[in-house]
């Protein structure tokens, strides 16, 4: 395990600065800090930020302190907007769960908690997870790549749990049929994940800056080998791989804070601060580079999203796919 490296903002942090009466608004406004962030010695240095060194073409965003803040960060908006559910998953008692892509460990580590009956695996291309004095004793992590590496673990998993991966997956065919494989007859695959798109009811998101930041997002990871709408695929891929009882429902993810309805306005102010940090991070600059625009341009369109963020006089949202499909019974 690689030494931990001291600091990092709460989520809560972020978004309270500019408005400290929302405190008073929020349920537990601060998330519950998994452990001390982790570098791992392989990582590698770009442009100022830590990547992970594993496999360099396999994921191009970054793994270091600030990243591991922000991606609590967006797990704490997909729960606010999930209703405050970790899984949505028919299985509401899985006895073995594997979360695919895991990050920094806060959802099987929080899903442990709430299952301490369960054992519980997470598996990614960095461990940057907490060290086992910090975590529940039915959790552990394995450093693995889901889509190509020869899976370790077991055959025989109740749920398998995938959120946010469509920056790293080639080929999500092949990902499906590796789940299949490895869920127990009866068992259950959750897919949570976004098409980084801007749409909006009002009309206010047509040519803004935060549609421009989701198109920049698809157009690099076009370029660089992703399929960034490959969640709409998801009921062919999971039929031909022979999974059954497919279920899909799409929520709008606010761009900020503008919703009136507590969940999304709740969920919309921590998608905002988890935007911004990205943009203004150089979270995303290897993706908006890849689509070849000057960085004067891209300059322009962080500045105009960040704004409009902020203000909130851009209405949008991400549409957020929440997929469910079951392993036949024996």
């Amino acid at each position: 395990m690689s030494a931990p490296v001291a600091g990092g903002r709460q989520a809560a942090e972020i978004i309270l600065a500019a408005d400290p009466k929302l405190k008073m608004e929020l349920i537990s406004p601060d998330r519950e800090v998994t452990g001390n962030s982790i570098l791992e010695d392989d990582s590698i240095e770009i442009d100022g930020r830590k990547f992970q060194g594993y496999k360099e073409d396999r994921y191009f965003l970054p793994n270091d302190p600030e990243e591991q803040d922000r991606l609590d960060m967006q797990h704490a908006m997909m729960t606010a907007l999930l209703g405050g559910r970790l899984s949505c998953s028919p299985n509401a008692h899985p006895a073995k769960v594997l979360d695919i892509a895991t990050g920094t460990g806060i959802w099987p580590i929080e899903f442990a908690q709430e299952h301490p009956d369960a054992e519980v695996v997470g598996t990614d291309l960095s461990l940057i997870q907490p060290a086992v004095e910090f975590l529940p004793p039915n959790v552990s992590f394995v450093k693995e790549d889901a889509e190509d590496d020869e899976w370790t673990i077991d055959r025989d998993f109740d749920l398998i749990h995938l959120r946010a991966v469509y920056t790293a997956i080639k080929d999500h065919a092949k990902l499906i049929r590796q789940m299949f494989a490895h869920l127990a007859p009866g068992g259950w695959v959750e897919v949570v994940e976004a098409r980084p798109e801007v749409l909006s009811f009002d009309g206010t998101s047509v040519g803004s800056g935060i549609e421009r930041f989701g198109q920049m997002t698809a157009a690099g990871l076009t370029r660089l080998g992703r399929d960034a709408f490959a969640i709409t695929q998801y009921r062919r891929l999971m039929r031909e791989a022979g999974f059954v009882d497919y279920r899909e429902e799409v929520l709008p993810l606010p761009t900020s804070g503008w919703p009136q309805e507590r969940r999304y306005k709740l969920a919309g102010r921590y998608q905002g601060a988890n935007v911004k940090q990205a943009l203004l991070s150089g979270t995303m600059h290897r993706l908006f580079r890849a689509t070849g625009r000057s960085e004067d341009e891209i300059g322009q369109d962080i500045a105009r999203a960040v704004q409009e963020i902020e203000y909130n006089y851009v209405h949008g949202y991400f549409p957020i796919h929440v997929v469910h499909a079951r392993k036949p019974p024996l």
